[in-house]
């Protein structure tokens, strides 16, 4: 038997780093000074080979390697690789992609990337950890609180969690932080995508208490009567 042997962890992150710098010299490919994110796509779909016959728990920790740089280039290839081999997870993950949230995570972009990929998918396939969101609800951070209805996007794409998202919106209906609003109204939308009805009553029942950014979310693919309904005070 040939053992091909692997990669020192410093040798991966260079490899990374320089096609990343090669990449930032293709005017193509820069919007302004900054990478686009489709070419830092690219740039950690054509590098996965290095560590795609690693174990998933090697494949994490180059992952954390990635993270703890703070770049959110190697933000972007590191939680696209944790995606990749999303039909390995088991339940137990769910700390672990819990800490990165904690950890890692630092603006919306992060949040969205991560919630709705990578989180998103061990929640739709482990759905006994969807209690954890009510806490992120009630969170200090607002990372676990916008991340907390985004997460459960992946799921209701694929008609899951429907009830579970309307106990979330209700425990964030009145938080104050906008980004946070427009997290739960997003899901609200989703959910109006498959079924519009349950949306359109909760709105309507809540419409005298609910930001109007939130609202505005949750409305925006219905027909234009009940969007006038819904933001008639």
């Amino acid at each position: 038997m040939v053992h091909v042997s692997k990669k020192p962890m410093t040798t991966i992150l260079s490899q990374i780093r320089t096609a990343i710098h090669l990449a930032e010299q293709d005017p193509q490919k820069r919007k302004g000074k900054t990478l686009k994110t489709a070419a830092v796509r690219k740039v950690g779909r054509e590098n996965f080979g290095l560590v795609k016959n690693r174990s998933k728990n090697e494949i994490f920790a180059t992952c954390e390697q990635l993270l703890d740089t703070g770049r959110w280039e190697e933000e972007v290839i590191a939680f696209d690789w944790a995606f990749r081999i999303r039909k390995q997870y088991e339940s137990s993950d769910f700390d672990r992609f819990e800490s990165w949230l904690e950890k890692y995570v630092h603006g919306w972009g992060s949040c969205d990337d991560f919630c709705t990929h990578a989180l998103g998918h061990l929640l739709y396939t482990y759905p006994e950890h969807i209690p954890s969101l009510k806490a992120w609800a009630t969170s200090e951070n607002r990372w676990f609180r916008r991340g907390a209805p985004v997460t459960l996007i992946y799921p209701i794409r694929r008609k899951q969690s429907f009830a579970a998202a309307f106990e979330i919106a209700d425990l964030l209906l009145m938080d104050g932080d906008d980004l946070v609003q427009k997290g739960y109204g997003w899901m609200l939308k989703e959910i109006s995508n498959k079924d519009s009805q349950p949306v359109f009553d909760f709105v309507m029942e809540r419409k005298d208490r609910m930001p109007r950014t939130a609202l505005r979310y949750a409305i925006e693919k219905m027909d234009p009567e009940r969007r006038k309904q819904a933001m008639a005070k």
